[in-house]
């Protein structure tokens, strides 16, 4: 079906690709709250503690909201509709991680490694990412207003409809 400027294709069910089909290791929440406890008890050299690591790991609507995810490891994760509201991810490898419609408002990720990650309808404002590293990653319409990436590496990023009008990007090298 044709309408102006838009196109309307119907599909069988039977040619729809399931949203959760994905190569990557499906975590539960029980799975997730006890890998932060024992991450928590790393960060601070207690015994039992183990650095988390979420690497290749599928994680859908759970909330990191006030958790210290500091030198997390989750690279070639993806997360879907997750809040990451005022989580520190200071020093995390996020490289070839995919966050798709997240809340990662007034996160702190300075000194991460976001290399070739993708970004997409997140809200990231107020966001501080100084000395990141955004090498190869892709920026696609998200809400971006406040966001610090002082002296991060931008370099062959790509940037897609983002607001990022008050974006402060002093020192970036590109």
């Amino acid at each position: 079906e044709e309408d102006c400027d838009s196109i309307y294709v119907e599909l069988s069910p039977e040619y729809i690709a399931e949203a959760k089909q994905t190569n990557l290791k499906v975590v539960s929440p029980q799975e997730l709250k006890t890998m932060l406890a024992k991450h928590y008890l790393w960060l601070y050299d207690e015994y039992g503690g183990v650095q988390a690591d979420l690497s290749n790991c599928y994680i859908e609507n759970f909330n990191f909201d006030n958790q210290d995810m500091c030198s997390v490891v989750m690279n070639g994760a993806k997360f879907v509709s997750c809040s990451f509201w005022h989580t520190s991810m200071c020093s995390a490898e996020c490289a070839d991680t995919k966050f798709n419609s997240c809340n990662m408002m007034d996160i702190t990720a300075e000194e991460c490694n976001f290399y070739g990650s993708e970004f997409r309808y997140c809200r990231m404002e107020r966001g501080v990412y100084t000395h990141s590293n955004f090498h190869n990653a892709k920026f696609v319409q998200n809400d971006m207003a406040g966001v610090s990436l002082v002296n991060a590496c931008v370099a062959d990023s790509v940037w897609v409809d983002n607001d990022s009008e008050t974006t402060d990007m002093r020192n970036t090298v590109d």
